[in-house]
């Protein structure tokens, strides 16, 4: 689900000339409203991609329901496992549980990038199904 709603953003940020190769969204993702919040800039939220279920527009005010947070990270390198998680991020992943999702992308550069998503990292890590290794 989240390979496709990293797709789905190419509608608002173009995602797929980023990384060319990334399949078309399924068309449940009609459903959905995938906001890049880095689309302008540096929104410095610890997330990329907001999905959100669709509004019911006779319900004045309804913004819809948050589904996910999604954050992406990519290498230009198709070799490189190994990459950086801000305390923002790792706070907010352990705060949305199964909400929040990082999206791993290999190769971005290239002409065939591969994806990973890892569905409430903070579970995967207590579980010890990832692993987090400090830098200095």
């Amino acid at each position: 689900l989240v390979y496709g709603m990293a797709a789905a953003a190419a509608g608002e940020g173009n995602l797929a000339d980023l990384l060319p190769g990334v399949q078309q969204p399924h068309p449940l993702y009609e459903l959905l409203r995938v906001v890049w919040v880095n689309d302008d800039k540096e929104s410095g939220l610890p997330y990329d991609l907001v999905v959100v279920g669709h509004v019911d527009a006779s319900r004045a005010g309804d913004r819809g329901t948050v589904l996910a947070y999604v954050e992406v990270k990519s290498s230009g390198s198709a070799a490189r496992d190994v990459f950086e998680i801000s305390r923002a991020e790792m706070e907010f992943a352990e705060a949305q549980g199964p909400k929040y999702h990082i999206v791993r992308v290999w190769g971005a550069a290239g002409p065939s990038p591969r994806m990973q998503a890892f569905r409430d990292p903070i579970a995967l890590w207590r579980q010890k199904l990832v692993a987090v290794c400090l830098l200095v």
